[in-house]
């Protein structure tokens, strides 16, 4: 688990160049119960051509809404969409409303390895037959 607290530039940086080597698509949301900015409007803009879907759900890694919903938007995730992601924001939890949709979650697959709750500064490693954490120390030990 990733310890409670601000990922800075140079973890956040890591953070992403692991989970480039260990998934393959991300995921960030939108709550429908906020009015959409034109930051979010931007930030849905740079990542438009790499949308692989969207759907309204009441849940995602990490968070359940009671009672209302949030759009849930899947892209993949490779060289250039981490490159978007680094000049998007330089802290996991920058991914915050009003200026950035929330919640980043990276999968392997349709399997979640890594979530965050922006609005609490959580995040964590998703253990996935005993597969996620491992091979993420492994990635962190090569470097």
């Amino acid at each position: 688990m990733i310890e409670q607290k601000c990922i800075k530039y140079n973890e956040y940086t890591e953070l992403l160049k692991g989970l480039l080597r260990i998934s393959n698509k991300f995921s960030f949301v939108i709550r429908s119960d906020y009015t959409i900015t034109e930051n979010e409007k931007s930030v849905l803009g740079l990542f438009l051509k790499y949308l692989l879907f969207e759907d309204e759900v009441e849940s995602w890694p990490g968070t359940v809404l009671y009672g209302k919903k949030a759009r849930i938007f899947y892209y993949t995730f490779n060289q250039e969409t981490f490159e978007l992601l680094m000049k998007t924001s330089s802290d996991i939890y920058e991914w915050l409303h009003p200026e950035k949709p929330e919640d980043l979650c990276f999968y392997d697959g349709d399997k979640p390895v890594f979530a965050s709750i922006s609005h609490e500064h959580d995040s964590f490693l998703i253990e996935n037959d005993g597969k996620t954490i491992t091979e993420f120390e492994e990635i962190k030990q090569s470097q």
